[in-house]
């Protein structure tokens, strides 16, 4: 259910692992009206580096733009994330 921090979890463990294997930036794009994701990827270190106007189509047939960021996964944020996510009930 949403607020369980779930998602966090998920994304900070696959953060990790991406700083453990070299990756040095991650890029992702997301729907501007997508609150919680966008709160979510600013809370783990995702600037916003662009958008693109009208990119999605909604349901209603009207149009979202597209946030596009990115954030470069740290290996000492990584360890710190794997020792919480082992340390979870």
């Amino acid at each position: 259910s949403r607020g369980a921090g779930l998602s966090r979890q998920l994304l900070s463990s696959h953060l990790a692992t991406l700083a453990d294997g070299g990756v040095r930036r991650v890029h992702l794009e997301v729907d501007d009206g997508n609150v919680p994701a966008l709160a979510l990827y600013r809370r783990l270190g995702f600037a916003e580096t662009g958008r693109r106007a009208s990119y999605y189509a909604r349901p209603d047939g009207s149009r979202a733009n597209a946030i596009m960021m990115q954030a470069a996964p740290a290996r000492a944020y990584s360890r710190t994330v794997r020792w919480a996510l082992m340390a979870l009930p």
